[in-house]
């Protein structure tokens, strides 16, 4: 499952539920003020409601760099995370 710009939502589970890997923007920290992004902590609880087995963050801006984001995403998602930057290769 892959998400573009988005915005946690029941619809967005459904959409993720138990997927092997959920590659999610992650433009923001936690905390900070967006509508039409997603926030660490956005992330990570769409995440754990899906029940989805990986997460890769992607589409970070500056203020998601300058923060432990992974750490932010696990205060709500216990499983694997992967932060991705150009020319990241993973095995799905």
């Amino acid at each position: 499952m892959y998400t573009g710009d988005a915005k946690a939502s029941p619809a967005l589970v459904q959409i993720a539920r138990d997927a092997d890997a959920f590659v999610c923007e992650c433009a923001f920290p936690r905390g900070y003020p967006t509508d039409d992004h997603m926030t660490a902590d956005a992330v990570g609880c769409v995440a754990r409601a899906a029940k989805v087995k990986r997460v890769i963050l992607n589409h970070l801006y500056p203020p998601a760099l300058g923060a432990d984001i992974a750490a932010q995403v696990r205060a709500e998602y216990a499983g694997e995370i992967v932060v991705a930057v150009d020319g990241t290769r993973l095995s799905v």
